[in-house]
């Protein structure tokens, strides 16, 4: 059992960047470099060993002397970007690895995720052992691109085309050789040159942030330090993870000069979930009211579910008086753990900064506040991007779906990119995660760790029925089959609602001289919605229509409310189909979020889409393009707009409005909906 951890200097760090740039190798190293153990302690997952390529957070944790380390590895698709955002969350410094040798594709729209936390981050340019590095093209194309503007600190340095060591650019020295095995030198004559180019270029940028041209290096140092903790600057290093060449410069930059979780600022919540309650400020002290955040969830096959919790301010144990916030729920917590790769350790305390993971508490799930009782505090929950990659999940209301349905609920609860909903217009059960990627992991996990196989297939589109033209008709229900028979007879107008009414269908009672009793006229109404339910074209629910009752008769004996209900259903069905029925199909209002370089080519896209372009604005470095496109054309528009910006756009979507579709389309739906019925 671990003790406590106050005195401690505990550092978050989140390991963030794209596949293939040397993440897990550089997680590998450092735990093999400060454990000093010879094998890897690096976990995989069945569905990574697959892949080839992280999928899931790591957790690993390192006491050093006074510092402790808590380092969580990221997968490096944005598939797996909800991921990246959790881990992100608790760190007191992200480590951006980008490599020197592979393209960006993904790198930006993890950039964006570290970016929107603000909180310290470093860029280490990896791989710079490989034969096509390019340092400082990578460099050039982070300012480009990314519109970031690194501070660079430490430089690559080769010899014969082989990487040697690194560059300290403000102390002008040679460190030489790997991990344990480093050597400063004076920089060589040949290095003068560069180390001077970077470190003048490095020193503007600093005194940029004074407004100060001739500021003397004592400030500008100083300038660094603070401008890197607030995330004002982004400080660059160079090595390879690979050679153990730059690591430890690394790390002794981040434990040296970036802060712990005790120099943060006190984390900002309300009194309660209710948005007009009053701020609330928690300073991170072992010693003021407890509260923490729960920013990840998982479920291990034998212990079942894992609350992963970062302690915000005072000191967390099994004695507290405990409170969801966000549930409004008390709770009671026994055992916790810190966990490292697969070996969790109870400790009996924590205090701020800790990373704890709470077992077995069904009523914690990620986004919640757990706070001290008498001092509550609410935070706002991380905001994860809207999934867009939607799929139909096939039931076959066999014993086996409760399984399933109980295995999605768990999953979902731990993965906040994936959604799970019913769509009653089209009565499909939705399953919507990133991307086909996504998805394809979710259904290896279900079955490698609940055991259950699901079937999913492309959704139907929503279209609605309406019509363009009036009919009048009667309906009457008459049958005898001894003794009392059943009676009721309706005459009906239909006729368009307008458009622009919000109200998509009206009934209007003109019976007079009690043609039809008062109290058959609500079943009437109850036939005519039950028989919009299905039109006449493909069998969707008919909206913007107005039913006028105007006339009808009724038998003394034989009248009934289901008879006045099967004639409502009578004249609607025969009325339909001679009032210019037409289809409606559902039309989304567009947010695209690309580069500028990529602006043209979706406009594009969209055009061939029966798409529209309204409008443009701009971000930190990304343009948006504000547009409408049926729902129809954009089914697989998760894998196009991937495809067509080498996975840097992203999208979002909501219904705008339903428009009438073009009758050689029309058919061409209605012909498929027959087919699929037979």
């Amino acid at each position: 059992m671990h003790s406590s951890h106050k005195g401690q200097k505990i550092h978050n760090l989140a390991i963030v960047g794209q596949d293939g740039v040397g993440k897990t190798t550089m997680v590998d190293k450092l735990l093999r470099i400060k454990t000093k153990q010879p094998g890897s302690e690096i976990i995989i997952a069945p569905e990574e060993k697959e892949r080839g390529y992280t999928i899931y957070n790591r957790f690993y944790h390192l006491d050093i002397e006074d510092t402790t380390l808590n380092i969580l590895d990221t997968p490096g698709n944005t598939n797996f970007i909800s991921s990246v955002k959790s881990a992100v969350y608790p760190a007191t410094t992200s480590i951006f690895v980008v490599s020197s040798i592979v393209g960006s594709e993904e790198s930006l729209r993890i950039w964006e995720a570290v970016h929107e936390r603000k909180s310290p981050r470093v860029i280490f340019v990896n791989l710079l052992d490989q034969p096509q590095a390019k340092f400082e093209e990578t460099l050039q194309g982070l300012e480009t691109n990314f519109s970031i503007k690194p501070a660079v600190l430490f430089i690559p340095w080769f010899e014969d085309d082989n990487l040697v060591g690194v560059i300290d650019i403000m102390a002008k020295k040679l460190l030489r050789g790997s991990t344990g095995n480093v050597k400063t030198e004076d920089i060589p004559a040949d290095a003068v040159d560069a180390v001077e180019l970077h470190r003048s270029v490095t020193y503007e940028r600093l005194a940029e942030l004074i407004e100060e041209k001739d500021a003397p290096d004592e400030l500008l140092i100083k300038v660094m330090s603070e401008a890197v903790k607030t995330a004002e600057l982004t400080p660059a290093l160079a090595g390879s993870a690979e050679l153990d060449i730059g690591l430890e410069s690394l790390f002794d930059f981040i434990t040296t000069n970036l802060p712990t979780s005790s120099d943060q600022a006190p984390a900002v919540g309300r009194a309660s979930k209710e948005e007009d309650s009053e701020d609330v400020e928690r300073s991170p002290d072992a010693e003021a009211p407890f509260s923490g955040f729960v920013f990840r969830t998982t479920y291990d096959r034998y212990i079942g579910k894992r609350s992963f919790m970062q302690v915000l301010s005072g000191t967390f144990n099994k004695s507290l008086k405990l409170i969801n916030s966000s549930e409004g729920r008390k709770l009671q917590v026994g055992k916790f753990y810190i966990l490292n790769g697969d070996k969790s350790d109870e400790i009996e305390e924590a205090v701020p900064g800790d990373i704890v993971v709470l077992e077995k508490i069904e009523e914690l799930d990620t986004n919640q506040t757990l706070c001290d009782a008498d001092n509550t505090v609410y935070y706002p929950p991380i905001e994860f991007w809207e999934p867009r990659y939607t799929n139909r999940l096939e039931l076959t209301n066999s014993s086996k779906d409760s399984r399933i349905m109980d295995s999605l609920n768990k999953l979902i609860a731990e993965d906040p990119s994936l959604k799970m909903e019913f769509n009653s217009d089209t009565n499909e059960m939705l399953l919507t995660g990133m991307g086909v990627l996504h998805v394809d992991v979710i259904k290896d996990y279900l079955k490698n760790m609940f055991d259950v196989e699901i079937n999913l297939v492309s959704p139907q589109i929503g279209y609605l029925e309406t019509i363009a033209g009036k009919a009048r008709t009667q309906g009457k229900y008459k049958k005898q089959t001894g003794g009392h028979g059943q009676y009721g007879d309706v005459h009906i107008d239909i006729e368009p609602k307008s458009r622009n009414d919000s109200e998509t269908f009206e009934f209007v009672d003109k019976i007079v001289g009690g043609a039809i009793p008062r109290n058959y006229i609500p079943s009437v109404e109850k036939g005519v919605k039950e028989a919009l339910g299905a039109g006449t074209l493909a069998g969707y629910p008919v909206v913007g229509i107005k039913v006028t009752l105007f006339d009808g008769s009724f038998h003394a004996v034989d009248s009934s409310d289901f008879a006045f209900q099967r004639a409502g259903v009578m004249a609607i069905r025969k009325a339909l189909p001679d009032a210019r029925p037409v289809l409606l199909e559902p039309i989304m209002e567009m947010e695209i979020d690309v580069l500028e370089g990529d602006v043209g080519k979706v406009s594009k896209d969209l055009s061939g889409r029966r798409g529209k372009v309204a409008s443009y604005s701009y971000k930190d470095f990304t343009t948006v393009i504000h547009a409408e496109a049926p729902l129809a054309e954009l089914m697989d528009y998760t894998q196009s707009l991937r495809g067509i910006t080498l996975g840097m756009g992203r999208f979002s979507l909501k219904l705008k409005s339903y428009e009438v579709l073009a009758s050689n389309l029309a058919e061409k739906v209605i012909a498929s909906r027959k087919v699929d019925e037979e």
